[in-house]
């Protein structure tokens, strides 16, 4: 099951132009994807809290308020970035919905804390993607300026993104090193 807008393309009209960068050191831009959910409970004929699927909405999106960009570094190249940092995010989401459809709970305030729990550890782990994304010295894309690397992530999240059972974990490392 996918979350609302999980694919999405984004556009330079998600972000905010900067003419000055709000961060040290530089970096040319900054995707804050968000991912809001809601839901109901009821028991099931065993008589554990559960989430229906019907009940359960997960939509992802760009917060435009904190996502940003500097006014002469826009490019295809560096829109193209971004947009995994959207799609690391779509991922966790889609995670998370079907996590959360698995979990029982001998209590509604069980239940409640299991989802909490889980959208922290899935906030936790795109935020680590996120990051090895930018920054992993052996696959990391230096903020997309690595070609060849950011040629293997485009290609491992569209991979992940097509496959009803992919998830952000297969992302979670840098793919063996070929000889």
């Amino acid at each position: 099951m996918n979350p609302a807008n999980f694919v999405k393309t984004i556009a330079w009209t998600d972000f905010t132009e900067k003419t000055v960068c709000p961060v040290n050191p530089y970096h040319s831009a900054f995707t804050k994807a968000k991912w809001p959910f809601s839901y109901d409970y009821d028991k099931n004929l065993d008589g554990k809290y559960t989430v229906s699927s019907k009940s359960l909405k997960v939509t992802v999106g760009m917060d435009t308020a904190s996502s940003w960009v500097m006014k002469d570094d826009k490019s295809d190249k560096l829109l193209n970035h971004e947009q995994g940092h959207y799609n690391i995010t779509a991922l966790g989401a889609r995670d998370f919905m079907n996590s959360v459809l698995a979990l029982e709970a001998d209590t509604a305030k069980e239940l409640t804390k299991a989802i909490t729990d889980l959208h922290d550890s899935t906030q936790s782990e795109i935020n680590s993607v996120n990051s090895m994304y930018d920054d992993d010295p052996n696959c990391g894309t230096d903020h997309g300026s690595k070609a060849d690397k950011q040629a293997q992530w485009d290609l491992r999240i569209k991979n992940a993104m097509n496959d009803p059972k992919g998830t952000l974990d297969s992302l979670a490392s840098c793919p063996a090193a070929t000889p």
